[in-house]
Formats: C-alpha cells, structure tokens, sequence
C-alpha cells in the first residue's frame, strides 16, 4: 500500500498526489508523535477521574487518524463509539460527535462509490469535530465542576 490515504476523512487525502510517499510518511509521523506528545501532555494535567480520561482517550483516537498518514475510513470506529460516550456524560460536546458521525457515515460511501471523492466531502465535518474536541481537551480544567466521574 503505497497511498497516503486510503479515503480517510484527513489532510492526507488532499496531499496524496502532492506530496511524495516518503516525505508524507515521514511528516505524517512526526506530526502524530508530535500530536500524541500534546495529549499524553495535557493528560497529565488533568484529574484522574472518568470525564477526563474519557475525553483523554476521545480526543487521542480522533486526533491520531486525522493526522497520520496511511488511515482509512474505518480508524475512525472508535472515535464514533466514544464521542457519543463523551457526548452523554459532556453534552455540550455532542456537536463533535454529529461531526464526527457524519464525517464517518459520508466516507463510508467510499465503499460503495469506489470512484467518489467522498473522503473530501467527509473532510469538513470530521476536521470541525476533531477541533471541538482537541479544543475541548486543552481548556479542561484541573478540577472539573461537573460531578459525573
């Protein structure tokens, strides 16, 4: 597999006739250390509680695809699942987890159309939810005011 993107939902897509193999497979992983750096981070910084870790590990599974090269639709799975977690317990976070939803449900159709360029459509959708939850994950306070842990 020689692709930078096999029709998932990142900047990848756009870049793979771009960019050249090696240089994107290089970047894109020093961009996800960099990225999975930022949130074990963050993480550190916060509370050990179930809200936290929560969002910890929703924001890694959405951030870490978007940004790696070499993803397909389907390493946004457990994103789906846990941004609807997150949502129940944070509701003010359920616009991330219809972005996402979305995000995934329009790449998905990758499978049934093989020559659309649904991964641009679903680009958008999955970029704006990923922002909500790294922004989410950065301005989380200390001592979180809501109860649920």
């Amino acid at each position: 597999m020689h692709e930078l993107s096999l029709n998932a939902p990142n900047p990848w897509w756009f870049l793979k006739d771009v960019v050249a193999y090696r240089t994107g497979v290089i970047v894109g992983l020093v961009a996800g250390a960099a990225a999975a750096a930022a949130i074990a981070w963050r993480a550190r910084a916060l509370p050990r509680r179930g809200v936290a870790i929560l969002l910890v590990a929703t924001a890694s599974v959405a951030v870490l695809p978007w940004v790696l090269p070499k993803m397909t639709s389907r390493y946004f799975i457990v994103a789906d699942l846990l941004t609807i977690a997150l949502a129940f317990v944070r509701p003010q976070l359920w616009p991330a987890a219809v972005l996402i939803q979305v995000g995934s449900l329009v790449a998905s159709l990758s499978y049934f159309y093989p020559a659309s360029a649904t991964a641009a459509l679903a680009f958008g959708p999955t970029t704006l939810g990923v922002g909500i939850l790294t922004y989410a994950l950065f301005t989380e306070r200390k001592e979180p005011t809501d109860a649920p842990t």
